[in-house]
């Protein structure tokens, strides 16, 4: 396992990108953030100003779903500082196998099982990120397991869960 963490974010605000910038320059890990490319070119440019550095890479977004898995196969670990409604980035990097730390809300909250899948953290500030960084590199993850979790999110459980809800309503109106 590489020396590394990917993060992600469609577009961070202010208060994450000190964030990003402040844990970057505590962590020894490179960090790679990729998914910023939605923003405009001006303001992915003076992202990657505030941003980058010697220990913090920019991808922006990553297209290709080979790269993205390799990204996410690569990661010691998954950081999502984002509120996410659903939490699709963070169930992609674990079913890669990665452990997630992401912050406490939105889909984040129901996907993430701390200890077991990754750790929360409950503030969007550099403390409680670094703290949940932290207690993730005390824990043994099984890759394994964690990926086995994530497949609760996937398209045949979906569309499982759809064709059972349609057969039991069917089932009630006979």
């Amino acid at each position: 396992r590489s020396q590394e963490a990917a993060a992600a974010g469609a577009a961070l605000n202010e208060r994450q990108t000190e964030i990003a910038r402040a844990v970057g320059v505590q962590r020894p890990e490179l960090i790679r953030v990729a998914g910023v490319d939605s923003l405009p070119l001006p303001e992915e440019a003076a992202l990657r100003k505030q941003i980058e550095s010697d220990k913090i890479e920019m991808l922006g977004f990553v297209k290709d779903d080979a790269a993205l898995r390799a990204l996410y196969i690569g990661a010691k670990a998954f950081i999502m500082a984002n509120d996410e409604d659903f939490g699709l980035v963070t169930a992609e990097a674990q079913a890669c196998g990665t452990p997630a730390i992401a912050y406490s809300a939105g889909g984040s909250i129901e996907i993430i099982d701390p200890h077991t899948t990754g750790m929360l953290f409950h503030d969007q500030t550099v403390e409680s990120l670094s703290e949940a960084i932290e207690a993730c590199e005390r824990v043994r993850f099984d890759r394994k397991v964690i990926s086995e979790r994530a497949k609760r999110f996937s398209v045949d459980a979906f569309e499982k869960g759809i064709r059972d809800a349609v057969n039991a309503l069917t089932e009630l109106g006979h």
